[in-house]
């Protein structure tokens, strides 16, 4: 006997009687679509097609809307970024000209859509300096960040391990392939190649566009044939690390650019931690009073909801001891400590505190 299962929207059973046997009609929109002998069916299943998730969607302060993608353990965004504000509402600028050399600006802060056409952005995103990507004002939506040199390093990884590259091997970078959009891209004849049948391209869902890039000296370059992103990571005062892509090329590379070079940048949600800040060196000390602060270089992925510093006469105080709070939403803030005795030794730190909980910067003694 078979066992037939049907996704059945309108089911008839009808007599045949000129055979004198029982016969099963299916129907979908009115029209028979198969039909079988009673006598041939041992059960019926019926079951209803599951609709694949919606994936999020990500709206930045330009209004632009994003859709993600999970990698492994990273949800990142689909699209690079296309956003002319930061996070804040201040505006990204743009040179004037289009085209200004930049060679003796001083840590400019520029975004472009390439070649000054907007319709360009709209489709490939806008380029920024490094120095706008990274900006402490946040160029990245709400929850979001620009991907690190380690993010875009776990992705990378996932990738091979999981057999994403063209070849499907688990071994070796071959994985661009499975991160480059099906179109927009040069074609080559190079196995393997980004360009080589767009067809096999963005088995991971990564949709990267070859965006070109504006070099230091004010040119636009190579739209189409390659596609670049800057991470938040510098590798010098001047140069910080890049990630790329080549329609002639079957692997993701990684480079070191100057910072004042216009890339793409796309970024990766935030997964939420402890705040990571740095404690000021304490100054103005008197036989009562003292000054100090901290820096705060990462607010874990969620709101600062209270800063100071906290100090006791023991060693690694925490706010249960003597503490200051500020009420200023800066990365970087001053306390003043007062009622101190002027013959003892103090130890201080600075801390803040989000959803997850309390961190501390480094321990200064005074």
């Amino acid at each position: 006997m078979k066992k037939i299962k049907l996704l059945v929207l309108i089911l008839f059973f009808s007599f045949n009687m000129a055979s004198a046997q029982d016969t099963l009609y299916i129907y979908r929109a009115g029209i028979v679509v198969t039909k079988r002998a009673v006598s041939e069916i041992d059960s019926i299943s019926f079951y209803k097609r599951q609709s694949a998730p919606v994936p999020e969607s990500v709206t930045d302060i330009d209004g632009y809307v994003y859709h993600t993608v999970k990698i492994g353990t990273q949800i990142w965004l689909v699209e690079d970024l296309k956003t002319t504000k930061y996070s804040n509402g201040d505006l990204i600028g743009t040179s004037s000209p289009i085209g200004k050399d930049l060679t003796y600006e001083d840590s400019p802060k520029y975004q472009w859509a390439y070649d000054g056409n907007n319709s360009n952005a709209l489709k490939y995103g806008r380029l920024y300096t490094w120095y706008a990507a990274t900006d402490s004002r946040k160029i990245a939506p709400k929850g979001w960040h620009v991907a690190s040199d380690n993010e875009w390093k776990t992705l990378q990884n996932y990738l091979i391990a999981n057999g994403y590259n063209y070849d499907g091997t688990k071994t070796n970078n071959k994985t661009a392939k499975s991160l480059s959009s099906t179109s927009l891209w040069n074609t080559c004849l190079i196995e393997g190649a980004i360009g080589s049948d767009l067809t096999k391209n963005n088995s991971s869902g990564f949709t990267a566009v070859p965006a070109g890039y504006r070099g230091v000296e004010g040119a636009f370059y190579i739209l189409n044939w390659v596609s670049d992103h800057w991470t938040s990571t510098e590798d010098s005062s001047d140069f910080a690390r890049m990630y790329a892509l080549g329609y002639t090329s079957p692997d993701l590379g990684y480079y070191s650019r100057n910072k004042k070079y216009g890339i793409s940048v796309r970024c990766v949600k935030d997964t939420l931690s402890l705040p990571v800040l740095v404690t000021t060196p304490v100054s103005n000390i008197t036989e009562v009073s003292a000054s100090s602060g901290g820096h705060i270089t990462s607010d874990g992925g969620s709101a600062i909801t209270a800063r100071g510093v906290c100090f006791s006469t023991s060693a690694q105080p925490t706010i249960l001891n003597r503490k200051t709070t500020e009420n200023n939403d800066s990365v970087q803030f001053i306390s003043q400590i007062r009622g101190l005795s002027g013959d003892s030794t103090y130890c201080l730190r600075a801390y803040a505190t989000n959803h997850i909980g309390t961190a501390y910067g480094n321990q200064i003694s005074f």
